[in-house]
């Protein structure tokens, strides 16, 4: 007889990170196992109506520099204020109980989505409202108080106090590489670049 499988059930945390014009897009890899190339995250997606190419090197057959993207996430297994799970996800995301999803659970990467995967593991967070205080805590640190209400009004709704540690860390175009971030990437930063600049001794 088999053992029974052992999963976490979470929700993604898109306040781990907050970019000054784009919003909350922090987002979690999917564990693969070092399968497959294209980057999955866990409740997150790229928008495509969002996304827009920067720059585009690659239809140059000349050109060694990867194309440049300004990348948007969307979490569809989240509400409109990105506090609480979408229809049809009030129970969290299932996933199976490895040592990448616990650690991401004990960074904040992830949020528990019921009391047994809370106790599975220490979680920086116990719920989305309590990840978006830290994180707006350190946005208006950086930023100055009251900016976030003031750049993102539709998302400045009421947060819970956070714990006193709790420092949080086109559609018609195809969708870019796994090299991308969800801010903008200069030419000089793509990894072709980088190649071509050690080998010149750029960076002595």
């Amino acid at each position: 007889m088999p053992l029974p499988k052992k999963t976490l059930r979470v929700f993604p945390n898109p306040w781990a990170f907050i970019h000054h014009e784009l919003g909350p897009q922090g987002r979690c890899h999917v564990d693969t196992g070092g399968r497959g190339s294209d980057p999955r995250f866990v409740g997150a997606e790229i928008c495509p109506k969002k996304t827009v190419k920067l720059e585009d090197y690659e239809s140059n057959p000349l050109e060694t520099r990867l194309n440049t993207w300004k990348i948007v996430f969307r979490f569809p297994a989240l509400n409109a204020e990105l506090l609480g799970p979408a229809p049809g996800f009030e129970n969290g995301i299932e996933l199976a109980k490895s040592h990448y999803y616990l650690d991401r659970l004990r960074d904040g990467d992830l949020i528990p989505a019921d009391k047994r995967t809370a106790s599975d593991q220490t979680c920086r967070f116990a719920s989305l409202a309590e990840a978006k205080a830290a994180a707006v805590k350190v946005f208006e640190e950086h930023y100055g108080e009251g900016s976030f209400a003031e750049m993102m009004a539709e998302l400045a709704g009421p947060t819970v106090d956070a714990p006193a540690d709790a420092d949080a860390p086109k559609a018609d175009q195809a969708l870019p590489n796994a090299f991308a971030t969800s801010s903008e990437t200069t030419a000089s930063e793509t990894p072709n670049a980088k190649r071509a600049a050690r080998a010149s001794g750029a960076d002595k």
